[in-house]
């Protein structure tokens, strides 16, 4: 696509697999594709030099409905203020924190109905990863002074050398299937005292704002 002055596209609701061909669109600011009519379990693909050449000038990308699940491609999107990823199947809550902290401009995010969604600590996470101009997060506005205390909360756990649970939660599965499931009742017991911890943390720092 030879599109070199072109600044938003629309592709929603057709049956693209792979999004490609647009390093020539050096111009374009928003793709919205949308709700692809893609075969069953199977996710929108897109081509890294696409991305890699979009990285330089798109500030709205949206991706819903489109059975997404890894959302490390996206990184490199450093523009982006607007991701629109809401209905997809994105289950690892580390792929949002992630994303989220490798887009310094962005101000607007939506992952709504994505399987990681329902884990209890989503919000917190992923606003803590959230930079200065994020303000709306599943379409629900996220207060400054929110912001605030939970990335200052998170900001203080990662200098103290803590490490996300969500971004190992990869790596603690795998163990626990070579493990045979041995150790599940020790991790359940594991994980309900560092929830307890992190909301006493935020308790916390909410009292000392």
């Amino acid at each position: 696509m030879n599109l070199p002055n072109l600044k938003k596209l629309y592709l929603d609701e057709n049956e693209i697999k792979v999004v490609s061909g647009l390093q020539d669109c050096s111009m374009l600011e928003e793709l919205h594709i949308a709700k692809q009519r893609l075969p069953t379990f199977t996710p929108l693909e897109f081509q890294f030099e696409s991305l890699s050449k979009l990285s330089k000038t798109l500030q709205v990308l949206d991706v819903s409905g489109n059975g997404i699940t890894i959302l490390t491609q996206f990184q490199i999107l450093i523009f982006l203020k607007k991701f629109l990823c809401q209905d997809n199947n994105v289950i690892n809550l580390g792929e949002v924190e992630n994303v989220i902290l490798h887009l310094p401009r962005l101000e607007e995010a939506n992952f709504y109905n994505n399987p990681c969604c329902k884990q209890a600590k989503y919000r917190d996470i992923a606003i803590g990863a959230s930079p200065d101009p994020f303000h709306t997060l599943d379409e629900i506005p996220v207060p400054k002074h929110q912001q605030i205390a939970i990335r200052g909360l998170m900001t203080h756990r990662r200098s103290l050398g803590a490490v996300s649970k969500f971004l190992t939660s990869q790596i603690d599965n795998t163990n626990r299937n070579s493990n045979g499931g041995e150790n599940d009742h020790e991790d359940d017991h594991d994980n309900k005292y560092e929830s307890n911890k992190f909301t006493d943390e935020m308790v916390a720092v909410g009292t000392n704002e």
